[in-house]
């Protein structure tokens, strides 16, 4: 199970976030780009944890920040990488005793030079300066029963396209066996 599957997967339930409309706001207007990113957000978010080495735990503290726009609906497919990795790198900054500079954050994120400082300032400046990050165990609970669900989800899916499995075994004996006499000529 990965938290990361569970993050993607809150975040796509946001109706702004499946369609095709842009979300206009003036509070996000410094987020948003003039197409959607080329990489799925799951990548994306596995891409800034390996480059840094950080636990996945990193993801509820992001989820936190950016829960409260989910449900105002500021966060659509033209915005929403930029806010997560905003949220990533706060997230990081609060809560991680290593340091990375922000250019390097900047190029693992693939935004411009002093673009990470604005829109960190941007993120928190929507939250009022406020982070509740002692809501850390109940959202982590809530990621991770997605997570699971979804798991579940596609075990099940792949369990009913596989009924089949006694005629793919049978095939599987008849080949041995045609290897067999092959290679065992007496």
């Amino acid at each position: 199970m990965s938290i990361i599957v569970g993050f993607v997967e809150l975040i796509a339930k946001n109706p702004n976030y499946q369609g095709e409309k842009r979300v206009y706001s003036p509070q996000t207007l410094s987020f948003n780009t003039a197409r959607p990113f080329p990489m799925k957000l799951e990548f994306y978010v596995e891409n800034f944890l390996y480059h840094l080495s950080l636990p996945d735990e990193l993801i509820v503290y992001a989820y936190i920040l950016i829960e409260s726009l989910l449900f105002s609906g500021l966060v659509s497919q033209y915005n929403v990488h930029r806010m997560v990795f905003t949220a990533l790198s706060i997230s990081y900054k609060l809560t991680l005793y290593s340091w990375v500079s922000d250019t390097q954050l900047e190029v693992i994120g693939g935004l411009q030079k002093g673009e990470l400082v604005k829109l960190e300032k941007e993120l928190l400046r929507i939250l009022n300066w406020r982070i509740k990050f002692f809501r850390f165990k109940e959202v982590y609970e809530k990621i991770s029963r997605v997570a699971i669900e979804l798991e579940s989800k596609t075990f099940r899916e792949g369990a009913s396209e596989n009924e089949n499995l006694c005629d793919f075994d049978d095939n599987i004996i008849s080949t041995f066996s045609e290897l067999e006499g092959f290679f065992c000529m007496k």
